[in-house]
């Protein structure tokens, strides 16, 4: 009885120094009166990682239970990082998420992957050279995240997820981890990043192609998102220059488009034509780089010009409050003493609760507003 106790003693005592270990006949096998929980304990005191690695392999191979099979797989994954074999390491705490999710501490293995995604980051931070290869951090990053996607370092690691990518010539990649990026996290501050990350590459690539609008277009949708949600951001400069650029960059289309027109010797040439782009370019582009030269060509074309810019603003003015007011929602959406009913409670078995005029079209698809009558009546 005395011997029993001592061996039960043992057992708990063997399983307490690996916590995570199940009780199952192969945990308890004995060589030279030692199970082997305790030479894998003893072998990771002893910085002995081969045998370590040893041991765990025959556990994963031969063992019953999958809670066992799970703990082999992290204390090998954790022996092979130590021993220097981080991308084997990274690999076995994968396949511990992979194959046994329910029997792992899922948070704490995301981020032993992620000490090893950063630790290898490091080796590569600030270097620029064309032998550098950078795929192996991409691809640990890009496993990290997809662990763990909505983590709270997820807004940062998919940032520089996408910095990788753009510096590994992996352009369509970078642009769509940004893209996740303002997605999944649009209100944090890498998100802004992103925003203007992309502007640069938009316009960067403009300048490459010799100009496609839809890339302006682009900048332009991601530059005005930016300054709406921002009104402080480390990148609040940048876009301002950015800005200016598309500025420029807009008014100089309207300029050339005025010295195309402008050809005498081409069949293209019409001076109405330019002249429409070049009072374009001084009301809507006055302090862009290009104003000084419209300026000069439009009083060349016509010497009385500034009547004529007068009245250009004037219709610009009037078109621009038509389409402002068309916007504007009726006084009635935003100030409820202005509002009707227009069907009270019970009045209708169709509109259960009142109706109140919001000073909308309430008429029904297909009725005429002025005689009343449907479509039908109207045809026939």
């Amino acid at each position: 009885m005395k011997y029993l106790l001592l061996s039960l003693l043992f057992i708990v005592t063997s399983l307490q120094a690996e916590k995570a270990w199940v009780q199952e006949e192969i945990i308890l096998e004995q060589e030279d009166g030692k199970s082997l929980v305790r030479r894998i304990s003893e072998a990771q005191k002893d910085k002995d990682y081969d045998d370590v690695i040893d041991y765990c392999d025959y556990i994963i191979e031969n063992a019953n239970k999958l809670h066992n099979k799970a703990r082999a797989l992290t204390v090998k994954a954790e022996a092979l990082n130590n021993d220097g074999e981080w991308k084997d390491a990274f690999d076995s705490y994968q396949s511990s998420i992979d194959r046994y999710p329910m029997y792992i501490s899922y948070n704490e293995i995301v981020k032993k992957q992620l000490e090893i995604a950063h630790a290898q980051y490091e080796q590569i931070k600030g270097r620029d050279s064309i032998f550098l290869d950078r795929r192996p951090v991409i691809r640990l990053y890009k496993k990290v995240i997809s662990n763990a996607p909505f983590t709270e370092d997820a807004p940062s690691l998919l940032l520089r997820l996408a910095i990788l990518q753009k510096d590994e010539d992996e352009v369509e990649e970078a642009l769509q981890s940004y893209a996740t990026l303002i997605k999944h996290h649009r209100t944090t501050a890498e998100a802004g990043y992103a925003r203007i990350n992309l502007v640069q590459h938009y316009l960067n690539l403009f300048d490459k192609i010799d100009g496609d609008q839809r890339l302006v277009d682009e900048a332009k949708i991601q530059l005005g998102l930016f300054t709406q949600q921002f009104t402080s951001h480390p990148m609040l400069s940048e876009a301002k220059r950015r800005e200016k650029q598309i500025f420029n960059i807009e008014a100089e289309r309207l300029y050339i488009m005025a010295i195309f027109y402008l050809r005498k010797e081409t069949p293209h040439y019409r001076p109405a034509a330019a002249k429409r782009y070049l009072y374009k370019l001084l009301i809507e582009y006055g302090k862009s780089d290009f104003f000084g030269k419209a300026q000069d060509m439009v009083k060349q074309l016509e010497p009385d010009y500034k009547k004529t810019l007068v009245e250009e603003r004037e219709i610009v003015r009037k078109k621009k409050a038509i389409e402002k007011k068309k916007l504007m929602l009726p006084v009635e959406a935003t100030d409820k003493t202005k509002r009707k009913i227009i069907i009270r409670q019970g009045e209708s078995d169709k509109h259960l609760l009142p109706v109140e005029d919001l000073g909308l079209d309430l008429t029904p698809i297909g009725i005429d507003k002025k005689n009343n009558k449907s479509g039908n009546d109207n045809e026939k």
